[in-house]
């Protein structure tokens, strides 16, 4: 990862996964959605991840916060579809995050979801180019009574780098 020669190298979703400045960030984000988590309604927050090659670091370029979500809805983020993928000041878009959200909304008991990635995330980081990383329950399945403070993780779909 770096610039060698004259071509820039992008960072693996790995190399993204294991660097600190991330790690933190989407601590950060992730706890921002467990705290608007209500019974009442739910909210996924994401980014895109900005890499600085001059000093290996990793920002957000803009936190979003995704459509309130009621009842059994599924909840949803949309980013800006146009964006400028190089920051004149020489920080790349690498990546997309965003949150997926406890089921707190959801009065069904019966009801679940898969963790990880949706079909819609892996349409998106496959049309965008861009690893998709999604943070999500480690558990299998999410329910309406999985405690919000349950283990979770950060799931990698797409392609392995910037495309």
């Amino acid at each position: 990862m770096g610039n060698e020669g004259n071509t820039l190298t992008y960072p693996t979703a790995n190399e993204i996964l294991n660097n600190s400045d991330f790690l933190e960030l989407a601590s950060i984000l992730w706890q921002k959605t467990l705290a608007n988590a209500t019974s009442e309604v739910r909210y996924e927050f994401g980014s895109y991840v900005q890499w600085d090659p001059t000093d290996n670091s990793f920002s957000w370029v803009k936190v979003i916060q995704g459509k309130p979500t009621y009842g059994n809805d599924s909840a949803t983020i949309t980013y800006d579809p146009v964006y400028n993928r190089n920051d004149p000041a020489h920080k790349y878009i690498c990546a997309s995050f965003h949150t997926h959200t406890p089921m707190t909304t959801v009065s069904d008991s019966l009801l679940y979801r898969y963790s990880g990635p949706s079909p819609k995330d892996r349409f998106n980081a496959i049309t965008t180019g861009l690893p998709g990383l999604v943070c999500d329950y480690s558990a299998t399945r999410v329910y309406p009574n999985t405690p919000k403070n349950a283990a979770y993780q950060i799931y990698h779909n797409g392609p392995e780098r910037r495309q």
